[in-house]
This record gives structure tokens, sequence and C-alpha cells, in this order.
């Protein structure tokens, strides 16, 4: 019995052809043949905030009302959508990354490729002006591989 007047709870067990009252120990009383335990609860309740007769498990843990187990399904499945949303950015942050890194190591090569065409023109025109110096030379009467 639960007096919600002076939030007392009593607690009776037939035995033999007499009910009897149990001794509590603390704020719940387990009852092993349904494998719960009925306590007292603080909490809101159908908008009433006070004490409540709620049953336990065999943990210790309130057994929830189909509201408070719809409540918690769905804050759960929010924090999954969460942790989702949270990995699929991560991923497209991860892709940028490699993105980003594909992008710079073909910059590099290409600036890579430019260095070794410009110093290709330069040895070419380094080559040409040797030519022309040798032409010159040779037009002097100067053979230029003798000096």
């Amino acid at each position: 019995m639960f007096s919600k007047y002076n939030n007392q709870l009593r607690v009776f067990r037939l035995i033999g052809n007499r009910y009897r009252e149990q001794v509590l120990t603390g704020s719940r009383f387990w009852i092993p043949e349904i494998q719960l335990s009925l306590g007292l609860w603080q909490g809101a309740f159908l908008q009433n905030e006070r004490l409540w007769l709620r049953w336990y498990d065999i943990n210790g843990n309130l057994v929830l009302t189909p509201e408070e187990f719809e409540r918690q399904r769905a804050q759960l499945e929010s924090q999954r959508a969460e942790l989702e949303r949270q990995r699929a950015e991560f991923e497209r942050q991860q892709a940028e990354i490699e993105r980003q890194r594909a992008e710079s190591e073909k910059q590099q090569a290409e600036s890579e490729r430019q260095r070794a065409e410009f110093e290709k023109q330069q040895a070419e025109l380094e080559r040409d002006r040797a030519n022309r110096l040798a032409d010159r030379l040779r037009a002097m009467g100067i053979n230029p591989d003798e000096l």
C-alpha cells in the first residue's frame, strides 16, 4: 500500500491465510515471483511532481513507462542521427583534404615539369649562343675547338 498523502509505502505478503506486513529495509521491496521490485520514485508523471510507486528491474533500473521508453528511443535515434551526420561530415572533410593533397601534388608536378622545361630551354639557348660564338670565331679564322 502506498499513501500519496504521507508518501509511506507498506508492503503485505500472504502467509498462510493471513496478510502480514513486511519490513522494508530500503525504499524498494523485491518480489521474487515476478523478478521485480516495487519502490518509490521522485519525479513528474502526468504533469504531477511528487513521489510515485514504480517498478524496478533486478538491477535496480526503473521499468520505463511506454512514454518514457518512446522518449528514450527518440533521444537515442536523435543521437544516432547526429553521430551519422558527424561521420558524414568527417568523411566529407577527409575527401576534401585528399582532393587538396592530390591538387597540391598535381601543382608540384606541373611546377617540376615547367622547371625542367625552363632548364631545357636555357641549355638550348646556351648551346645556340656557344654555336653562334663558334661560328663568329671561325669567320675570323679561329678554330674554336683549339682554344
